[in-house]
């Protein structure tokens, strides 16, 4: 197409609107970062404690950009790691945000970073033992994995078993599709 044939076509369809200000103002309203009520991030919070004192596992499931993550670490906040000497440390929530095909290496070094161990190399099955032997010896009480839907079916396995081997309940965070892998998975969780 030459620049004559496209000032033609341009010609003949015209100017694009200018949104009004109200069109504008929405437009605005709608980029900026939203905030989830305080009293919706309370009622999740008074459900996760009553999930990490009954010791029971459990799903958050929401839209994308609803708050879920921010809520979770705040609860997260909430429940300070302490250090008494001569004690393990006491780190009631551990949580973590996984990245896109988590497997079972991936899962459990992000669990040992966040308990600020370092992660030296090894099989996953010398990496789970290490995860299982800190999250019991730091005095874990939850762990609450965000974005679980990037889960690779197979490790759902090795999720159940932070529930039925520790006996630590764990949350797992996701949209509509967490549904959909756990069901994949054939996982109970």
């Amino acid at each position: 197409m030459t620049d004559r044939q496209a000032q033609a076509v341009a010609q003949q369809l015209g100017n694009f609107s200018v949104n009004n200000k109200q069109l504008q103002a929405e437009i605005q309203r709608l980029q900026s970062k939203s905030f989830v009520p305080l009293s919706q991030v309370k009622n999740l919070h008074d459900w996760l404690e009553g999930k990490r004192q009954s010791k029971l596992s459990g799903r958050v499931v929401g839209e994308s950009r609803t708050g879920k993550t921010m809520a979770c670490d705040a609860y997260r906040l909430r429940h300070k790691p302490k250090q008494e000497h001569g004690l393990p440390p006491t780190v009631p929530i551990v949580y973590i945000q996984i990245p896109q095909e988590c497997g079972a290496r991936d899962l459990f070094s992000m669990i040992l970073e966040h308990l600020k161990y370092q992660v030296i190399k090894g099989t996953v099955s010398e990496i789970r033992d290490r995860a299982f032997r800190v999250l019991k010896g730091c005095v874990v009480e939850m762990v609450i994995i965000d974005e679980a839907d990037r889960i690779k079916p197979k490790t759902f396995a090795e999720v159940r078993d932070i529930f039925d081997k520790l006996e630590i309940p764990v949350i797992l965070v996701g949209t509509d599709r967490l549904d959909t892998v756990i069901k994949r998975s054939g996982s109970s969780l």
